[in-house]
């Protein structure tokens, strides 16, 4: 079994959100995410270049000031991140253009990891249930309770 130190060098970001303050409430804070985030990324051997935040914006669209700015570094040529770990799926997003930038990251071989379902979002027999996973957060957050 190869030691740590020969492993290849994991360049990683987190990218962390809230969308109300009821969500930072009930343990999704923006400071819960971060440090769970930085254990995995320790226990992973990953090296964290940056931490993008975006709190109180709603994951209903990817026009997240914080998101945009993550977007374009990841994808540009200087190629800084192996790695963009997310809490959850829904904290990358719950849109179908989050599904689109889902796989702009994988065509430029940039992993997404979503830590509470423990799934990389590139490897082909996850990708669907991650899309699937993204409808349905969007599904929920556009169902209207009516009392009875």
């Amino acid at each position: 079994m190869p030691n740590r130190q020969s492993m290849p060098t994991v360049n990683a970001c987190l990218y962390l959100r809230v969308s109300s303050s009821q969500q930072a409430e009930r343990d999704l804070s923006i400071p819960a995410q971060e440090r769970e985030l930085q254990t995995e990324a320790q226990r992973r051997g990953w090296t964290i270049l940056a931490t993008f935040s975006d709190p109180g914006v709603s994951g209903g669209s990817d026009q997240r000031p914080q998101f945009q700015r993550m977007m374009t570094k990841a994808l540009s040529s200087e190629h800084p991140y192996d790695v963009i770990a997310v809490y959850s799926v829904d904290r990358f997003g719950r849109s179908e253009s989050d599904a689109v930038n889902a796989r702009k990251l994988r065509d430029h071989n940039v992993r997404l990891f979503c830590l509470a379902e423990n799934i990389f979002a590139d490897e082909q027999s996850f990708i669907f249930g991650v899309y699937g996973l993204m409808g349905q957060a969007e599904t929920e957050r556009r169902r209207v309770v009516v009392p009875r």
